[in-house]
């Protein structure tokens, strides 16, 4: 064990690993984990940006190619979790993970409740041909489309494969394809959903670059109503993601397991998202 690291527990200081875009080494984070135990970590928390929050689109875009040709996907990391948990007994939850076992607690958004919010929204406006942009493949996009998906089987209402995209959480790319979508003549969608705000903000773009109006022509709606939502050119109608609360009930959730002397039964505990009502979403106007 390196000395460096045994004095800085002996002092009762942190460590924590994390996985970067660069070097997405599972293996690596996976042996580091076991070296903390060994010097006594109570609590080890695992990082995994898939890009740098602060760069510009094509660096971000290059960051999550990088780290998914690497082999770090949401699954994969989870994987390595359970393998690291069969060999220790440390304290864990996991954010945005339905999971829950012996000193393993889970806490997450509804996302597939938020979806259908938002999606019962746009039909009561009276939308009936509502397209949806992907993020990546992960569980928050998973839910979020099977709740898309739902309300639109429930209404009886189509979905067309023409204008259901893929913008990988990033504005350029959700741009990217609205315009190519766009001028590939499909008929036009009323209303699209986007599975987060930086996406909605790429298809309000590309939607205002080729003189489609929002929301008289179409209307977009969000998710996760971020920082910039309510000051883009269009104020963005969204899902308000509990992002502050889901890190007090992690912390709440952390400590109960690490101080608990009897019962280390993990839990999930589930937030519910609210809508948040703005100026990208109108009501439906039969075109001519």
């Amino acid at each position: 064990m390196n000395n460096r690291i045994s004095e800085a527990f002996a002092k009762g200081k942190a460590f924590i690993p994390f996985i970067t875009c660069g070097d997405p080494s599972l293996e690596i984070t996976e042996q580091l984990v076991y070296a903390m135990e060994e010097a006594g970590a109570d609590l080890i928390e695992l990082g995994i940006p898939f890009s740098d929050p602060t760069a510009e689109g094509p660096v971000i875009q290059e960051a999550n190619v990088r780290a998914l040709s690497g082999g770090v996907t949401t699954d994969k990391i989870f994987d390595m979790v359970v393998k690291i948990r069969k060999k220790t007994n440390i304290p864990m939850v996991f954010i945005d993970r339905d999971s829950k076992d012996k000193n393993i607690s889970g806490v997450l958004v509804d996302d597939k409740l938020g979806a259908t919010m938002a999606v019962d929204h746009l039909i009561k406006l009276g939308h009936k041909r509502i397209g949806y942009i992907h993020g990546n493949e992960t569980g928050d996009d998973k839910h979020r489309f099977q709740g898309y998906k739902e309300m639109m089987e429930k209404n009886n209402l189509p979905i067309d494969e023409d204008i259901i995209l893929r913008g990988y959480y990033e504005e350029a790319l959700a741009y990217s394809e609205m315009r190519s979508m766009l001028s590939s003549g499909i008929k036009l969608p009323d209303a699209m959903f986007c599975a987060n705000d930086e996406m909605a903000w790429g298809c309000i773009q590309a939607l205002q670059d080729v003189g489609i109006k929002v929301p008289e022509d179409v209307s977009v709606i969000g998710y996760d109503d971020s920082t910039l939502s309510a000051y883009y050119g269009v104020p963005l109608t969204t899902v308000h993601s509990p992002i502050v609360e889901m890190g007090s009930a992690s912390a709440n959730e952390l400590f109960r397991l690490l101080n608990s002397e009897g019962d280390k039964s993990g839990t999930v505990t589930k937030l519910s998202p609210t809508m948040v009502y703005r100026s990208s979403c109108g009501k439906h106007k039969e075109r001519k």
